[in-house]
């Protein structure tokens, strides 16, 4: 039910309805207006994405029955490296 709930809260976020309405009235119907919302909109969201300074280590699928332990490198010891 919570994904639900996310998947309706998403749908009217402002900024799912700028990058769509971008998308058709700037790029598909060449609005110069929508293009420049749209460059701002998407390059915000790719430059939070770029520098953000999170990387994927390891995607793996899980088998039913499989377990996952995730731990984290305390960043004190990491600087004295």
């Amino acid at each position: 039910m919570a994904r639900a709930s996310r998947r309706r809260a998403s749908i009217l976020s402002p900024s799912l309805l700028l990058r769509r309405t971008s998308l058709r009235k700037g790029v598909f119907a060449g609005n110069r207006g929508w293009q420049i919302v749209g460059v701002l909109v998407f390059g915000t969201r790719f430059l939070r994405k770029a520098l953000n300074g999170e990387e994927v280590v390891s995607t793996e699928r899980l088998e039913p029955g499989q377990t996952v332990s995730i731990t984290a490198i305390d960043p004190r010891s990491e600087r004295r490296r």
